[in-house]
């Protein structure tokens, strides 16, 4: 038993990404343009930061945003996240 909770709190440890939520602001035509604003606490926080950023850029109601938890740059110039929400 103690072996098995042992491996299960490395195995979480190995997790680098940050506990917080990222914003992905999308502010182009097309979705490869973006912004990022890191680091907020909750979700709630991040989407409100998200939607105050779009129409202050878009004041015309376009673009489009989410919000990703614990979130890593891909290897493809995106990002991978464990948790992604609008």
């Amino acid at each position: 038993m103690r072996i098995a909770a042992l491996t299960l709190f490395a195995l979480a440890a190995c997790d680098s990404r940050p506990a917080q939520w990222d914003a992905f602001i999308y502010t182009g035509e097309d979705l490869l343009t973006n912004e990022t604003i890191r680091g907020f606490k909750t979700f709630e926080l991040c989407q409100q930061a998200a939607i105050d950023r779009l129409r202050s850029e878009r004041p015309d109601g376009g673009g489009d945003y989410e919000c990703g938890y614990k979130c890593e740059p891909s290897g493809y110039g995106g990002n991978i996240c464990e948790e992604t929400r609008k």
